[in-house]
């Protein structure tokens, strides 16, 4: 009976190999395998954004075969690593997180104030103290990251009862700043 491929298992051992390449005193050794890495990274993202553009010359653009390869974790994330994704940051986060809304209590909303190719920012209403709030905050943390991987950096607005929103002003300026007390 054949094991089934762990894409999790194999991404920490890629990450694990090339912590120990980065450690090896060999600086040739190390500058080839790491050129190895670099050419076969290129190599399967060039094969890949072919297929990609294959499959949009099909005769409704390849919506269908596009959208199953962006719901499948594996494919989807290889395509964020090639920046070959289907569907915009911003389209992937928002459908996330309207994902999640069903499963909130009744009366909270979860609204996304600003997407950017790396970030995003979120408002909780109404906020949340400090004993729902980790719980909800590795929910939301979760979702986005599955959907878009790229995001490095989430905010949100509402989950600490003690964090307030304060401005500072600078001459004509409005500064905003978070305040924890």
């Amino acid at each position: 009976m054949a094991t089934r491929f762990d894409p999790a298992a194999a991404g920490a051992e890629i990450e694990n190999l090339v912590r120990k390449l980065d450690a090896l005193q060999d600086r040739e050794g190390r500058a080839q395998a790491q050129e190895l890495v670099r050419l076969l990274m290129s190599l399967y993202g060039a094969a890949m954004a072919r297929m990609i553009d294959v499959v949009r010359t099909e005769g409704d653009g390849g919506g269908a075969v596009l959208d199953r390869f962006a719901q499948d974790g594996l494919i989807a994330s290889l395509l964020v690593l090639h920046e070959l994704h289907p569907h915009p940051v911003a389209a992937r986060v928002t459908s996330a997180i309207a994902g999640l809304q069903p499963h909130l209590p009744s009366h909270m909303r979860l609204a996304v104030v600003g997407i950017t190719s790396d970030s995003v920012s979120l408002r909780v209403d109404p906020p949340v103290g400090r004993s729902g709030a980790s719980g909800l905050r590795a929910s939301i943390e979760r979702a986005v990251q599955e959907s878009a991987p790229e995001i490095s950096l989430i905010l949100i607005e509402g989950l600490d009862e003690d964090q307030r929103l304060i401005q500072i002003r600078r001459g004509a300026e409005v500064v905003a700043a978070h305040e924890r007390s």
